[in-house]
């Protein structure tokens, strides 16, 4: 019976990393033989993963092929599931990384969106997961989290409308010294066609200047412009806020005559930097020294270049985060650039 279990081992470390753990491999019984008396029905799956994927790049089956590398490979198994439990009693504990969910079965998280998942292990107490069933849901909403904050990012890269000019401001000044126009500059940006829901933010940005519309009263132009006008920086802006008489159009009225460099757009709501952070965005492998306060608007400047559309999933959010990852590094280095010009 004991050599079938060693068998039944080895034939397990000779699986595709893509087997069905939940019923094929070694059983419960003749790891019980061998002396494995941490073996459960919770655990049983996660420890025949974690056996094929031991051997997933060895044929000789070297990296099991003793009592105590065995033995080894079990315990990480369970530490992995305690660790997991311990977390989500207390932040203070050791915080899981991707080995840690891979040994507990979990190989669906990865650099990117440990950061996210390690979060929805946080919101959940120990007794919901103290065991790779409970963990299951957990893990599923960090990455489905993860996959919202990408999304979150993708949103805002792409402008929900931008400004026309219907009045051009004018810096130009005569020879007597008198102002070439008065009339300071008018922008415009249509809101027909456009769709807003109550209690979600949006952004206005005008170059340097940012409006946050944090949780929208009604689902229209009205909710869009007090939300706006409520934003702690509106008093500072050089310019007012309005709704066209049919509130078909959002106006902005410079205070003062003048020429003005940058158009307005409007957008989704302002990534943070801690969702910039839950994007898997700001680990080593990303990030060029990292995005923070100070070169924060440089990098929203970059995010807002891509302009993408992309509908993220699993299948793409690796060539999506990629694609944001150049512009973060690019924001990075500007912002770098300038402060040492």
């Amino acid at each position: 019976a004991i050599a079938d279990a060693v068998t039944a081992v080895m034939d397990t470390a000779q699986l595709s990393t893509s087997a069905n753990f939940a019923t094929a491999g070694v059983e419960r019984a003749q790891l019980e033989l061998l002396g494995f008396t941490q073996i459960t029905d919770d655990n049983l799956a996660s420890v025949r993963k974690a056996i094929a994927n031991a051997n997933a790049n060895d044929t000789s089956l070297a990296e099991i092929d003793s009592l105590s590398e065995l033995q080894g490979l079990v315990q990480n198994v369970v530490n992995a599931v305690e660790v997991l439990a311990a977390y989500a009693d207390s932040q203070d504990n050791q915080v899981p990384s991707v080995a840690t969910y891979d040994y507990a079965g979990f190989d669906v998280v990865n650099d990117d969106n440990v950061i996210a998942v390690n979060a929805a292990l946080a919101e959940v107490d120990r007794i919901d997961a103290d065991t790779t069933a409970k963990l299951q849901s957990v893990v599923a909403t960090g990455v489905n989290n993860h996959l919202a904050v990408v999304q979150k990012l993708v949103d805002y890269s792409s402008a929900l409308a931008s400004a026309t000019r219907s009045v051009t401001g004018n810096s130009a000044i005569n020879s007597d010294g008198t102002l070439a126009s008065a009339t300071p500059e008018q922008q415009q940006i249509a809101l027909s066609g456009l769709s807003f829901s109550a209690n979600d933010n949006y952004t206005l940005r005008v170059g340097t200047m940012t409006l946050l519309a944090e949780a929208i009263a009604t689902g229209d132009g009205a909710g869009l412009l007090a939300a706006l006008k409520a934003s702690a920086g509106y008093s500072d802006a050089p310019f007012t806020l309005a709704l066209s008489n049919d509130s078909s159009t959002l106006l902005l009225d410079w205070k003062d005559w003048g020429s003005v460099a940058d158009l307005a757009t409007l957008r989704t709501e302002q990534p943070t930097l801690d969702d910039l952070s839950q994007a898997g965005l700001q680990i080593a492998a990303r990030a060029n020294q990292g995005a923070t306060a100070t070169n924060a608007y440089a990098v929203l400047s970059e995010i807002e270049g891509l302009a993408s559309t992309v509908t993220v999933d699993s299948a793409n959010v690796t060539d999506t985060l990629n694609s944001l990852t150049t512009e973060v590094n690019a924001g990075i280095a500007s912002q770098t650039s300038a402060l040492s010009a």
